[in-house]
């Protein structure tokens, strides 16, 4: 997988990014560098970075999306087998990040509060904990 072989972009509708109908903007520069743990098989992007696409606390990068939708597309040329690269893209992903909404239907509701008030105060280490709610990826989800 080369440098560049995935492209993530932020939707601009449906209550995403500025939400006006233009095109997408370009959120590449939230994805790292993947890795693979399996020889090529599979590949995982991380999101990195201080960029508008970022979340943060307190300054910081939380390591994860600004609330939005977003598409992310494949360059088959820059993926390879054994020398050969893809002979077509496969279809691009669209997919929403909405903080809270842990059951991935699009809005946050009582179903997803029950489950925050279940893991509200824990920490990493008690059981209970969900780390879905842990916005600043600290450990403990709290205020």
């Amino acid at each position: 997988m080369a440098a560049g072989a995935a492209s993530l972009v932020q939707l601009n509708t449906g209550n995403s990014g500025a939400n006006d109908g233009s095109p997408p903007t370009d959120a590449s520069a939230a994805l790292g560098t993947p890795t693979t743990s399996d020889g090529g098989m599979s590949w995982v992007y991380t999101f990195v970075g201080s960029n508008p696409f970022m979340q943060t606390s307190g300054g910081n990068p939380t390591g994860s999306l600004v609330d939005g939708i977003y598409t992310i597309g494949i360059d088959p040329a820059k993926v390879t087998a054994n020398g050969v690269a893809m002979s077509a893209a496969p279809a691009p992903i669209t997919f929403h990040r909405l903080f809270g909404d842990v059951d991935g239907n699009g809005n946050v509701n009582n179903a997803d509060f029950g489950q925050f008030r279940n893991t509200f105060s824990r920490s990493s280490s008690d059981a209970g904990y969900n780390s879905a709610f842990d916005f600043d990826n600290s450990g403990t989800v709290n205020n």
